[in-house]
């Protein structure tokens, strides 16, 4: 009984706070503000799933969620599963938007209102009437529920589970301490240390393309990042005991 009145009053949170206008998704690109392109389309056609945490710089409760969507990102497997999580900006430029993802350790593309094209594709193409909205766009470009709110880590959950996409394994807070990965910003080379030897490493740009993979086994790495251009990429390691761990760095 009280799981019944739980999801009825999760229900009807949503539906006092619908705040996209449009029940099938329009395609639109953006550039986040390392410069790499995002298109929605694309990523439905490879069978995605698409978060998009729609939100304003100057929004608290926005700032509120952010740690959420965050938590989120890692649980499904960090763009690498079926979940792609995203977050458009309706307001600032690429400096803000970058001061706010830093703030709560986005490593999920983002776009900016004034150059990453958030506002257009905020308000003329999926006209958003409030901060935060949270959508979920499946691969046939249905949106089953115009704002999940609130845009809690179990509410959000629960309405991914429901379209049977589940948690994928991740490595453990305690062992992501464990590595250290500097410089960070990288201008020529990166290094990276850990307390457990490192099996396999991959490193991808922040949409998903593998740029570099190695086999090894050892504590210490050294990467070569003088031919990668500007921008953030994520590192994929895993360990002798078969953890995975993921993390970010900026090449300048």
């Amino acid at each position: 009984m009280k799981n019944l009145i739980g999801l009825l009053c999760i229900l009807l949170s949503i539906g006092l706070k619908a705040q996209v206008s449009i029940d099938t998704a329009v395609n639109f690109t953006g550039k986040t503000p390392s410069g790499e392109t995002i298109s929605l389309f694309p990523l439905l056609e490879e069978g995605k799933t698409v978060m998009i945490y729609f939100f304003s710089d100057a929004c608290s409760t926005c700032h509120l969620y952010a740690n959420s969507i965050d938590t989120i990102y890692d649980k499904y497997g960090q763009n690498q599963a079926e979940l792609f999580v995203m977050a458009i900006n309706k307001d600032v430029d690429n400096a803000g938007v970058t001061e706010f993802g830093n703030e709560y350790n986005w490593e999920f593309p983002y776009l900016s209102g004034t150059q990453g094209n958030g506002y257009y594709i905020f308000h003329d193409l999926y006209g958003v009437s409030a901060t935060p909205t949270t959508i979920l766009i499946r691969p046939d470009k249905s949106i089953p529920w115009d704002n999940i709110y609130p845009a809690k880590v179990d509410t959000i959950s629960y309405y991914i589970e429901s379209l049977g996409i589940f948690p994928t394994r991740t490595g453990s807070n305690t062992l992501k301490e464990n590595i250290r990965i500097f410089p960070n910003p990288a201008h020529h080379k990166i290094m990276i240390n850990s307390k457990l030897p490192i099996h396999n490493i991959q490193i991808y740009n922040i949409l998903g393309s593998v740029l570099l993979q190695k086999n090894i086994t050892s504590k210490e790495i050294h990467i070569d990042v003088d031919n990668f251009e500007e921008g953030v990429y994520l590192m994929r390691l895993e360990t002798e005991d078969g953890a995975t761990i993921r993390r970010s760095f900026w090449v300048q």
